[in-house]
């Protein structure tokens, strides 16, 4: 008999019955069956009505442990919460009897750093007195890096007395003492740097940085090149006087060029600035040569520039190709890896040609920035090359039917989001160019075309300033196979 249907929550006794009975054909023995079914049941009411009981006996002798357990559990939770009252209080007691003395350590301890501060103020002071007496005594030997030796010791000191009163009457005469001490070494020093003794050029460099005049130190040294190169300029022309002024000039160069890769090799600092005076007078030109646009003396000393501009395409290309290589880590081998490296490599990349527009017209002008956008079309070529090896490998992937598509769902958005950002940064910096090209503009810079270009050049470059005229007024400058052209003319481009 099936017992387990009286537990269901849709119990129904006739169904029940009916269930039970439907195997039993026989009358009579339905009635056998039905008494044997209530006997059954009676039993197993006894055995339910037992286990009650029997439950009901166990829960009763077990009701006084659990009110003693209980009691016990509220009594040592007052005992806790006596004990948590105490505790506390004992920490606002201590707080209370601590404030006073901890404000008392403080106010003693800031006592002590003020006594310890007038105390090295002193102990300065004392030691600037000395000092000022001792370097009396090492000006009159003329011991320079004596001197110099406790110039920075006072300079020390100083530093520690910024608080005094007295303060800027001691700053002004560390000055007067400064500038006594580069009086007199600066006969030394221009001999050191006329004569070219590298020892004593690093002795006078260490002495004028310890002190902070170092911009002096370099001051003295561009006089004393200037003089220089004014000598050997006048000696180049009085042995050159039936040479012509192209060879002049190309020997000028190649002396300086001399003289800046000597100085390179002895770590000497080269000359900031070159200003011979007269020097047009120098080289025999007179104020006629130098009216004429262009004048003979700019042509010449430009003229070793032009044909270095004329190929300027091919070196501006190669100097962005050896920085990408430098800057830029392409060995990557997982197609995912080389996705996410495309962020980075675009970023080094627009760097680079951004650096290259500021050189273009640092160098030239901006004369040769349709040979600079050749270049950039060039280099980012190159670079798109990676574009489509990627494509490859994804498309390669996707033909694969053991990998998940899936998988090449996030590979494919990064891929889109970087051929984007390149787009967006292909305007961008076309647009800088055009910026920069109409920032330029002028009388200036036609005459500079006119010292480095030739008429093909000067014919291509006044073509690409009528289409950045044209973008500016309509558009901006987007990327063709050949060219930069105006946004409104991409469909002649």
């Amino acid at each position: 008999m099936d017992i387990s249907a009286f537990s269901s929550d849709n119990f129904d006794v006739k169904n029940w019955i009916n269930e039970s009975l439907k195997n039993v054909k026989d009358q009579d023995n339905k009635s056998v069956y039905v008494g044997n079914m209530v006997k059954k049941l009676q039993l197993y009411v006894q055995q339910v009505n037992s286990g009650l009981e029997e439950m009901n006996e166990q829960v009763v002798a077990s009701l006084p442990r659990i009110m003693r357990d209980a009691n016990v559990l509220s009594q040592e939770a007052e005992m806790l919460q006596q004990k948590m009252s105490a505790v506390k209080q004992e920490i606002i007691d201590v707080e209370k009897n601590t404030r006073a003395s901890m404000a008392s350590l403080e106010r003693i301890d800031k006592i002590k750093s003020e006594l310890l501060s007038a105390k090295q103020s002193l102990h300065e002071a004392d030691n600037w007195t000395l000092m000022t007496t001792d370097i009396e005594e090492i000006f009159e030997r003329g011991d320079i890096e004596g001197i110099a030796a406790k110039i920075v010791s006072m300079q020390q000191c100083l530093a520690v007395l910024t608080h005094t009163p007295d303060y800027e009457d001691k700053r002004l005469q560390l000055e007067t003492l400064k500038n006594q001490l580069e009086a007199i070494a600066s006969p030394h020093l221009v001999q050191a740097f006329t004569s070219k003794h590298l020892d004593d050029a690093h002795k006078f460099v260490r002495i004028f940085s310890s002190m902070e005049r170092l911009p002096q130190l370099l001051s003295y040294y561009d006089k004393c090149q200037k003089g220089v190169y004014c000598e050997e300029f006048k000696r180049v022309v009085e042995r050159g006087e039936e040479l012509s002024g192209d060879t002049l000039v190309k020997q000028v160069y190649e002396f300086l060029l001399s003289e800046g890769q000597n100085q390179v090799g002895e770590k000497i600092p080269p000359c900031s600035y070159l200003k011979p005076i007269n020097l047009p007078m120098i080289f025999g030109f007179t104020e006629s040569d130098l009216i004429q646009p262009p004048s003979r003396l700019r042509t010449l000393i430009h003229a070793p520039l032009s044909p270095h501009l004329s190929n300027y395409s091919n070196l501006q290309y190669n100097s962005m190709l050896a920085q990408l290589h430098k800057q830029e880590d392409v060995t990557r081998e997982d197609v995912m890896d080389q996705v996410d490296g495309l962020a980075h490599s675009t970023d080094v990349v627009f760097k680079i040609m951004t650096e290259a527009i500021t050189t273009c017209f640092q160098l030239s002008r901006g004369c040769v920035v349709t040979q600079l956008i050749d270049s950039c079309h060039k280099f980012l070529t190159d670079y798109l090359h990676r574009f489509a090896s990627i494509s490859k490998q994804i498309s390669s992937q996707h033909n694969d039917a053991q990998v998940d598509a899936w998988h090449l769902f996030p590979l494919c958005l990064g891929f889109l989001q970087a051929q984007g950002d390149l787009l967006h940064r292909m305007c961008v910096w076309s647009t800088l160019v055009g910026e920069r090209v109409n920032e330029t503009r002028g009388n200036a810079v036609t005459e500079y075309v006119q010292l480095y270009l030739n008429r093909d050049e000067t014919r291509a470059f006044n073509s690409f300033l009528l289409m950045v005229e044209q973008a500016l007024n309509g558009g901006t400058l987007v990327w063709n196979n050949d060219r930069t052209v105006p946004s409104g003319n991409r469909a002649q481009g």
